[in-house]
């Protein structure tokens, strides 16, 4: 599912966040301090897109004040609806060659 798919891809973007605030450290330089604020504002972003998804698995436990219930993903619904959109996209296609309509057309008839 989409939003799944986009928690995780938030996951990994927070540890480039984290990297880009380390390396001008290991550099022995200093970052201007709207350059810092802009970073921490992304890792905060992706953390907590990425803390939602953590918090919606079975098992997890993770505090309500962190993640309130309400904000947690319901998985199970979310596989729900994008199984449902990927039968309807397939059903779409086997009508549409049921109808004999191009769907894709093939670069080898160009």
């Amino acid at each position: 599912p989409q939003a799944i798919g986009r928690s995780l891809i938030d996951g990994l973007v927070s540890n480039v966040y984290v990297i880009s605030l380390r390396q001008p450290e290991i550099q022995q330089r200093r970052l201007a301090p709207w350059r810092s604020l802009a970073i921490l504002e992304g890792w905060l972003k992706t953390m907590k897109s990425y803390l939602r998804f953590l918090a919606s698995l079975p098992g997890a436990e993770v505090p309500e004040d962190l993640v309130p219930a309400s904000d947690r993903m319901d998985i199970a619904e979310l596989t729900r609806q994008a199984e449902a959109a990927e039968a309807r996209f397939h059903q779409s296609i086997a009508e549409a060659k049921a109808a004999s309509v191009t769907v894709y057309r093939s670069s080898t008839h160009d």
